[in-house]
């Protein structure tokens, strides 16, 4: 099994840490759960918990208008905080195995490292949300920081045009400067005409 040099990832109770910011912020649960359509019973027993799910996590940032999982992020060097809402859905799994083919690194590798097999490691990099406690240990031993792919936004894509648009525009342009040299050459041969008559 290779070496792995892993990276400190805090080890956060994320419950409380949104029951702390709720409170310092007099937001109440109730208005919480509201705005994420849900009861507030079960509001409640999301923040009892250790860690949640990313989906999850997505949903109470949107609620509260604060980007929790900069609260994972604070040891490591990163851009500006980025705290526009709503927070779009990661793809985790994504960038999971992103980072596995980066660095080489097998699902039994991996599996080795976390005490499971190599197809649990399968099922787990092919979800689309991961539990925080889980997302972190995949960081450490991948030696990424993931929850950057949540706090961070990506930047947009650069719209391309495709070769069709861009052969169009041609074809337009070709026509355009074709008339404009034939009304070029009818107007000079009006002031000429006129200055002959004068």
């Amino acid at each position: 099994m290779k070496k792995v040099d892993s990276i400190n990832i805090p080890d956060i109770h994320i419950g409380n840490e949104i029951k702390k910011y709720l409170k310092g912020m007099a937001i109440s649960q109730a208005k919480i759960a509201r705005s994420m359509n849900m009861p507030t019973s079960n509001l409640n027993r999301v923040l009892k918990r250790k860690s949640t799910d990313t989906r999850m996590l997505i949903k109470l940032c949107n609620a509260a208008e604060y980007n929790f999982f900069q609260l994972w992020c604070i040891n490591t060097p990163t851009a500006q905080p980025f705290n526009s809402f709503p927070l779009k859905s990661v793809v985790i799994g994504d960038c999971i195995r992103h980072r596995m083919q980066e660095i080489k690194m097998t699902q039994a590798e991996i599996g080795g490292y976390l005490g499971v097999t190599s197809a649990e490691i399968s099922r787990l990099v092919k979800k689309e949300s991961f539990d925080t406690d889980m997302l972190a240990e995949f960081s450490r031993i991948l030696r990424k920081n993931f929850f950057y792919d949540c706090y961070l936004p990506s930047p947009p894509p650069q719209t391309i045009p495709n070769d069709n648009v861009l052969l169009d525009r041609y074809d337009n342009l070709v026509i355009e400067n074709s008339r404009l040299k034939q009304e070029l050459s009818a107007a000079q041969m009006e002031i000429a005409r006129l200055r002959c008559t004068v």
